[in-house]
């Protein structure tokens, strides 16, 4: 069994991606895929979970029985999720996959910043091999302020989770320019627009790629389509080589 978990900001398709990433599994390799889903608030899923954490916490009994707003709730839900991660480890172990692909909640704040996210990749890891596919909606690059952050999120990905990440840019169907080969030339093109602004936002942007360079992995740079699956064959090629430890990701 192999466990992938895929995670990234609001929006960036991290659900889409769990479910036409599985189907590809089963159609392309005939593997077993379990899915597990993470999201409390979740209302309706493009896929049937294996596991899914609402069996454990009942967003809309948070909402009326505590008093709270959407936001409070979706934080007592993310400590209860840390609070039960035994009762989790339990339901997972029971799962024969050859691969397990995990949906993360929507507010991948609450999952990465707050003690949820490291406590689930503690006990997923206690199971089997774990890496991250940390998600970057491929439209987010067109401005590069905006980049710098999401690429930044990628780093605090990895020192909150202590897992191998693999950076993902979705949504490629809506790609309006060629991207550059790996995510060190990206961020060299990033810093060369902003060298083209003035002010102080600017100024830390490019004190922020100066980190990115030094701190950053440098990946090739995989762009993947939950719609048209394009980019599926490179993405799984690099969570292949991650699992076998039998090549680098440049």
């Amino acid at each position: 069994m192999r466990i992938i978990v895929f995670t990234g900001p609001g929006a960036s398709g991290k659900t889409s991606l769990t479910s036409a990433f599985s189907r590809w599994l089963r159609r392309e390799f005939n593997m077993r895929v379990s899915i597990v889903n993470l999201d409390p608030a979740v209302e309706k899923l493009p896929y049937e979970p294996d596991f899914d954490v609402r069996c454990l916490v009942d967003f809309k009994k948070l909402l009326s029985e505590e008093g709270l707003g959407p936001n409070g709730a979706m934080i007592r839900a993310a400590d209860m999720v840390a609070d039960n991660v035994g009762e989790l480890l339990n339901n997972l172990k029971r799962l024969d996959s050859d691969y397990v692909l995990v949906d993360t909640p929507g507010l991948s704040e609450l999952f990465l910043l707050r003690d949820s996210g490291p406590k689930v990749i503690s006990v997923l890891r206690k199971i089997a091999p774990t890496i991250v596919v940390y998600l970057n909606d491929v439209t987010t690059r067109e401005s590069p302020v905006e980049a710098i952050v999401t690429y930044l999120m990628g780093l605090v990905v990895r020192l909150r989770l202590d897992a191998p990440v693999v950076p993902v840019l979705s949504k490629s169907d809506l790609l309006k320019q060629q991207l550059r080969k790996t995510f060190s030339e990206e961020i060299g093109s990033i810093a060369e627009r902003l060298t083209q602004s003035n002010g102080l936002l600017s100024e830390l942007a490019s004190e922020l790629v100066r980190i990115l360079n030094m701190y950053a992995i440098p990946t090739r740079i995989i762009t993947v389509s939950a719609v048209t699956e394009e980019g599926f064959v490179s993405l799984y090629s690099v969570i292949h080589e991650v699992f076998c430890a039998c090549g680098d990701l440049t």
